[in-house]
């Protein structure tokens, strides 16, 4: 076991350097000039070089990595251009509601997906196993983003069961926190829920945290989604890049607990 975990750590290693080398030139390869931005239209040359220059993209590609990597090994992610603090600061306070969407989006796909594909797997071939294949297939196929929208018109609009948007700490105030999450945790674990019983929990989790971006946006949440496209929008260059290189983190994070606790659940498996 500890050396199965020791190999998984240092495999851990070289996959983190990729992403962070795949989120610095694909933030990089995105057209537009955070200075220009920043400043806007009416500024002088001379003032997009002065405010490049205090942003360090002067320097090049090469030399502007190496010095962000440097500065990440360290705990530092840099300071977003247009919030002005420490990126590590901003996604941390965004962070929590991001991870409070996908736990309780996951707990619904595991809700619905497992006794669906246990029945299913049980009852082979029979009705109720392709109302389930034709479900998961439906599941599939809808885009979150209709998906939440439809969710939004029926119980926000027409029935004014639910709210439409906005967060609340679950951990502050559980019942409005909770009736907030109910819609967009549907609409980020439908789609999981037709897959979660030929998934692993860390696969699912990490698919959840993907797609919590497109959720977030429809939903008005203020998650660690939200704050990427914004970043993006922006083009606030260390802001894309620590959130790309800490959910990375996490992904492999959650997998690598889940292979331990499988070992732990069932004896029958062993890590060598």
């Amino acid at each position: 076991m500890i050396l199965y975990l020791a190999r998984r750590l240092l495999g851990v290693v070289p996959v983190l350097i990729l992403v962070a080398l795949g989120s610095f030139l694909l933030v990089h390869l995105v057209p537009g000039d955070p200075a220009m931005v920043m400043l806007g239209s009416d500024a002088t040359p001379q003032q997009i070089e002065a405010l490049r220059l205090q942003m360090g993209l002067n320097r090049s590609l090469p030399e502007q990595f190496l010095i962000w990597m440097g500065q990440a090994l360290r705990g530092d992610l840099g300071e977003s251009f247009f919030l002005g603090r420490p990126v590590t600061q901003a996604l941390m306070e965004r962070l929590p509601a991001t991870m409070q969407l996908a736990v309780l989006s996951l707990f619904f796909s595991l809700l619905i997906g497992v006794p669906a594909g246990i029945l299913a797997s049980v009852r082979q071939n029979s009705r109720w196993d392709q109302l389930v294949m034709v479900t998961a297939m439906g599941g599939i196929s809808i885009p979150s983003f209709w998906l939440g929208l439809f969710l939004i018109l029926v119980f926000s609009v027409r029935l004014g069961w639910l709210p439409s948007g906005g967060y609340v700490p679950i951990w502050e105030e559980f019942g409005p926190g909770l009736r907030v999450l109910i819609l967009p945790a549907i609409s980020l674990g439908f789609m999981q829920a037709a897959l979660i019983a030929r998934t692993t929990i860390g696969t699912a989790f990490g698919v959840l945290l993907g797609g919590a971006v497109i959720v977030e946006i429809v939903f008005t949440y203020p998650g660690l989604g939200r704050l990427v496209v914004l970043a993006v929008q922006r083009r606030d260059y260390p802001l894309v890049q620590g959130a790309l290189l800490l959910t990375s983190v996490i992904y492999v994070a959650v997998n690598l607990a889940v292979d331990l606790l499988y070992s732990v659940f069932d004896p029958r498996i062993k890590y060598e």
